[in-house]
């Protein structure tokens, strides 16, 4: 039997981030891509992970090529899509093109166009010259304002720097491994 109510899994989130806080138990994030993609169409970010399987379909174009990686891609759930499509990119095209691949989606996030002079690690320090959703900078100003509380790393599968950004640009230091 229902009252009606229900809780989301962010009230949920705010729920146990605000009892860590209060208590001083450590936090340790697992964050995905959803939290430096765009939230609107016009907003900077980088591209979400069904843009990126986009990329991979432009970047291939005579017809066997495509033919294949839509074989590969219709074979694999939903949830998959991405991987697969980023694996086919490696063995088709070497892991240099899935570089450069990345790397254009990443700079989408640019405020202002990157002088070509600039290593990734220059662009990495430059942190006014990026765009950080919503999201990003509250993590940022949340690791800043309780320190004791998320000490821990945050684990990510992303390959962009923008977390990094968040948490440098709020204050706090912020290591890549």
């Amino acid at each position: 039997m229902s009252d009606g109510y229900s809780i989301s899994t962010v009230d949920r989130l705010l729920i146990r981030l605000a009892h860590a806080i209060r208590s001083g138990h450590k936090v340790t994030f697992l964050i995905g891509s959803g939290l430096t993609s765009p939230t609107s169409n016009l907003e900077r970010g980088i591209p979400s992970a069904n843009a990126m399987v986009e990329r991979v379909r432009k970047s291939f174009d005579s017809a066997r090529e495509l033919r294949a990686l839509e074989e590969a891609l219709n074979i694999v759930p939903e949830r998959k899509k991405y991987q697969t499509a980023m694996q086919f990119m490696i063995e088709c095209r070497g892991q240099t093109a899935l570089n450069r691949l990345i790397r254009e989606a990443v700079l989408e996030a640019r405020l202002y166009p990157v002088n070509s002079v600039k290593s990734d690690e220059q662009l990495e320090r430059d942190l006014a010259g990026w765009h950080l959703t919503p999201a990003i900078r509250a993590l940022g100003q949340l690791m800043q304002e309780h320190e004791t509380v998320f000490q821990q790393p945050i684990l990510t599968s992303n390959f962009d720097p923008l977390i990094e950004v968040g948490i440098r640009r709020a204050g706090r230091a912020a290591a890549t491994i």
